[in-house]
């Protein structure tokens, strides 16, 4: 049984975390201090979005060409996304019908705000919000069970293994990233949304 993740992405992406730091600042890290740097101004916080979003291409780029010439890789992740699924659906036996009563939901709200039901809208939300907390303790607990996070570790190596050999600078190109979406979210933390959201 496929499940598709109710946090979109965030499913695919936590499968190659250590790898997949285009996407982090899909996910809130928290508020975060840059110690020892002062705010940078608007020209900076620009650039250095910029620069985030033209590695996070690359990034996102090679680890596609990664998956898509490596048949084994294929493989494990599909096997892991089965192991996880049955994880989440051993910790939330209602997860398949949650994930499709979010879906009744988006339609739900499509139409309440046709009608401009503000009551009904808001009872929408509420409902959504209490299923979408529900998946996603599911799948952060079935993420925290050592099986699980072995199997991660060892994909996310292979990934990496295999990125390495397409391109020599993979991994000073991941670590950047990481330095810079860290240096946004700790931005966005202090000033609000930054630029592109």
């Amino acid at each position: 049984m496929e499940i598709v993740a109710p946090t979109r992405r965030a499913f695919a992406g936590s499968l190659v975390a250590g790898l997949g730091a285009f996407l982090l600042l899909q996910a809130p890290l928290g508020a975060q201090q840059i110690p020892g740097q002062d705010v940078p101004g608007d020209e900076e916080i620009q650039e250095l979005f910029e620069e985030f979003q033209e590695k996070s291409q690359r990034f996102e780029a090679l680890h596609t060409e990664a998956m898509e010439g490596n048949e084994q890789l294929r493989v494990q992740e599909e096997e892991l996304h089965e192991k996880l699924n049955q994880a989440m659906l051993e910790i939330e036996p209602g997860f398949q019908e949650g994930m499709e009563r979010l879906t009744e939901l988006q339609t739900e709200m499509m139409q309440a705000q046709a009608e401009q039901d503000e009551e009904a809208a808001q009872a929408i939300v509420m409902e959504a919000q209490e299923i979408e907390g529900r998946l996603n303790r599911a799948q952060a607990e079935a993420m925290e069970r050592p099986e699980i996070q072995q199997e991660m570790e060892n994909f996310q190596d292979n990934v990496m293994d295999e990125l390495t050999r397409l391109d020599p600078e993979a991994e000073e190109l991941l670590e950047r990233l990481e330095e810079l979406a860290q240096i946004l979210e700790a931005l966005q933390a202090q000033m609000g949304p930054g630029p592109g959201r």
